[in-house]
């Protein structure tokens, strides 16, 4: 078991530290004049900033008293902006063309390996599964818990689970309606995979339309707040890779924030790295929720592959659970509990590459997606009502589970059970406090992705948090 939870934690480590590589700078597009209707409809969005007004520049669309940029003529290489007869945008961020063929390599070498580790734990066809179910009734030991069974989770997921393995076994002996039972489980893989593409073209069109524009927004923002703040002096900053301006140690100068306009004060006051303790605590729910996702995928695996034994055939892979009850109906649905006693390597691979992969790879993903969109939302208002929007894709696999999945298909999933990680577990520290590991785990990821992951703002100097401080107390301390 704690080799289990070991390779569980290795692997969702490494799974999140990959996904947290910090992306490059946007590239410029510039369009010719008398194009601009034809490349706002290949961008997203144009952003306001670089007016020239006068003889100076001033800063992105907020007005700055008393400081105009003077020998400042242009605005950061990332910020778009139109003089002459060339207008420069951010463009539409595009899916590479080899995201496709990234992830069916992926998957078939998931498939390749979990196929291989099906034939290499094969047991023979007749395997004693009456024996395996077999509990010691001899127990010298106070507080052990004999653990017989495991039911499986109500969602999508579980549910291609439960009717790939309960109809295979039906054409594996040929017994009943064959063209029903393939029609079935057609329907239900048609589920499946409508529940992956949703998903995934949620959190595509989202980390297209939405969060690049949060992105550029918020970085504006602190652009022009760190130049003004350090004496609006090139030789005060130094600019990230992105072209934004950051701040040097020995030239912040606090006085300076009643020179801003109020719009850009109420822009970076939203900044969500100014209120350190509100975001992280918002990151952290998310992420556990996330997390929770990736804990349910991993165990499912983990029985799957480590705990069920191999067969040679499906055709006894499914067993009457034993019950006092002789028609093995303990709950008197109409439906036998049976028990998933083991599945042939092909089945384990179909279920690993179909169900168990794009699980665990979308929820990775969307959980950094998820924390990029908080970072990046510039309205602490708006913070719960993301991670919201965003919890619903997660949901999507209970939505549908529940709204299209026949009640027969559903008694089935209730009824169908699978071997437990440790069928002997004694009363011990391990056993009552191994759920709060992933409650640390997750709060180590808050911590290392606002601290040194997070790419939305690189080189944050957390130079916002005590003159904004002060604006909302003054704001709190108005008369209504």
């Amino acid at each position: 078991m704690w080799i289990c939870s070991s390779m569980q934690i290795s692997f969702v480590m490494t799974f999140l530290f990959v996904l947290a590589t910090p992306e490059p700078g946007q590239p410029v597009v510039e369009c010719n004049s008398g194009e601009e209707d034809f490349c706002e409809q290949q961008g997203t969005f144009l952003l306001q900033t670089g007016m020239e007004r006068g003889k100076g520049h001033v800063l992105g669309h907020h007005n700055v008293k008393g400081h105009v940029l003077g020998h400042r003529s242009a605005v950061p290489p990332s910020s778009p902006e139109k003089s002459g007869s060339k207008t420069k945008l951010v463009p539409v961020p595009t899916i590479s063309p080899y995201l496709a063929r990234y992830i069916a390599g992926t998957l078939a070498i998931l498939a390749l390996v979990t196929y291989a580790f099906g034939l290499l734990t094969m047991v023979p066809a007749e395997s004693p599964a009456e024996g395996i179910l077999k509990q010691k009734q001899d127990n010298s030991m106070d507080d052990i818990d004999l653990r017989k069974n495991d039911p499986l989770n109500e969602d999508i997921y579980h549910l291609a689970v439960s009717s790939l393995i309960r109809d295979a076994v039906f054409l594996a002996k040929g017994e009943g309606n064959l063209a029903l039972r393939i029609s079935r489980l057609l329907v239900h893989l048609v589920l499946v995979v409508a529940t992956i593409i949703i998903q995934i073209l949620l959190v595509m069109q989202i980390k297209m339309l939405v969060t690049p524009q949060a992105v550029n927004n918020i970085r504006d923002s602190y652009d022009q707040y760190e130049f003004i703040m350090y004496g609006s002096q090139e030789s005060h900053t130094t600019l990230t890779v992105n072209g934004k301006h950051r701040g040097k140690p020995g030239y912040f100068q606090p006085e300076l924030f009643d020179t801003l306009d109020d719009d850009l004060k109420q822009d970076v006051c939203n900044i969500p790295f100014s209120q350190r303790t509100f975001f992280m605590l918002v990151l952290f729910i998310w992420s556990l929720t996330c997390m929770g996702q990736i804990r349910q995928c991993l165990e499912l695996a983990g029985t799957i592959l480590w705990v069920t034994p191999t067969f040679r055939s499906m055709e006894n892979a499914l067993i009457i659970e034993q019950s006092d009850d002789k028609q093995g109906d303990a709950d008197h649905d109409g439906i036998q509990e049976k028990l998933i006693a083991g599945i042939t390597p092909l089945m384990k691979t179909m279920l690993v590459t179909l169900v168990l992969g794009p699980w665990l790879g979308l929820t990775g993903f969307l959980l950094w997606l998820g924390c990029r969109w908080f970072a990046a939302t510039n309205d602490l208002g708006e913070l719960v009502a993301n991670a919201v929007a965003l919890e619903f894709i997660l949901l999507l696999k209970e939505l549908l589970y529940y709204t299209l999945v026949s009640d027969r298909s559903k008694r089935e999933l209730r009824n169908t059970f699978v071997f437990p990680a440790v069928k002997e577990e004694a009363a011990g520290y391990r056993v009552f406090l191994n759920g709060v590991l992933w409650g640390f785990f997750t709060l180590a990821w808050v911590f290392l992705y606002v601290y040194r992951l997070q790419a939305v703002l690189p080189e944050y100097r957390w130079d916002v948090h005590d003159t904004c401080t002060h604006w909302f107390e003054s704001l709190l301390a108005r008369p209504a």
